[in-house]
């Protein structure tokens, strides 16, 4: 299998018009770009590009081959661009889990505004006092009360609570 990235230094190459040229634009030495070239040649078994003291000329399949690596090279700047577009926009089902009363007092309340903030959300909300595993079963986000267990998990605090007791006048008066 050829490497990807000699298919791109020689289109640049091809398309610079010299190893000087090319290897000015890609900011490397030039003997690595010959040398790279040569490994490609190799592994298909033919020449891409003649080479002379004064200049370079491809070569039939060189030609033909320019024309692949050139598509190539679109489709993986447009790869880039529509994973770089996730980012930009929140998108996509988000599951997230949580005990019932932590899900039903802190997190439904602000889940409408969050869907407005981005439309583009599912959102999936498991509200459990059961313990997930996040990974096996596919939850995204878990909001918890405790330590973290697994430590190949990360973790933010998002605040502290304290542990109350509470009674009624009549219990406290029958048990004390």
């Amino acid at each position: 299998m050829r490497n990807i990235n000699d298919m791109y230094l020689f289109a640049a190459i091809a398309n610079a018009g010299s190893f000087t040229a090319a290897a000015n634009q890609l900011e490397m030495p030039k003997s690595t770009l010959s040398r790279r070239l040569s490994s490609l040649e190799g592994t298909l078994g033919v020449r891409l590009i003649e080479r002379s003291t004064r200049s370079l000329h491809l070569t039939e399949a060189g030609k033909i081959y320019l024309n692949y690596c050139e598509r190539i090279k679109a489709e993986a700047e447009l790869a880039d661009t529509a994973v770089a577009r996730l980012l930009d926009v929140p998108q996509g089902l988000l599951r997230i889990s949580a005990p019932l009363d932590i899900g039903q007092c802190l997190l439904s309340p602000v889940m409408g505004e969050f869907l407005r903030r981005y439309p583009k959300v599912m959102l999936d909300c498991v509200y459990s006092n059961r313990r997930v595993d996040l990974i096996d079963e596919g939850f995204d986000l878990a909001v918890r009360v405790g330590r973290l267990e697994d430590s190949s998990l990360v973790a933010r605090r998002l605040g502290n609570t304290a542990t109350m007791l509470y009674a009624s006048e009549a219990y406290l008066a029958k048990r004390g």
